[in-house]
């Protein structure tokens, strides 16, 4: 028998925004809006079992790819204000006594 059920949505946004290569602003990127979404459910059972679900970036949303800084293969900056690395699922199960 489930004794808990506890879910959550979250979301993050970002507006336009812009970023430079140097302090000197020669070069200036100018990013469009992004959304993320995450989501997870979990369940306890008999108060000795806990398992949870979820995904990160639940959409698979990538930031624009970056014009300036694409070193070593980098397609998007590393200091992005969005995720870079795509979605991520997981699952977890916890036991106690």
């Amino acid at each position: 028998m489930v004794s808990a059920l506890v879910s959550a949505l979250c979301g993050a946004a970002a507006g336009k925004h812009s970023n430079a290569q140097t302090s000197r602003l020669e070069r200036i990127q100018h990013f469009g809006r992004e959304a993320v979404l995450d989501a997870q459910a979990g369940w306890t059972w008999r108060e000795a079992f806990r398992v949870q679900v979820g995904a990160e970036n639940l959409l698979d949303a990538y930031p624009d790819e970056a014009a300036y800084e694409t070193c070593c293969g980098m397609v998007y900056r590393r200091d992005s204000i969005m995720p870079w690395q795509g979605r991520m699922v997981y699952a977890q199960l916890q036991a106690w006594r």
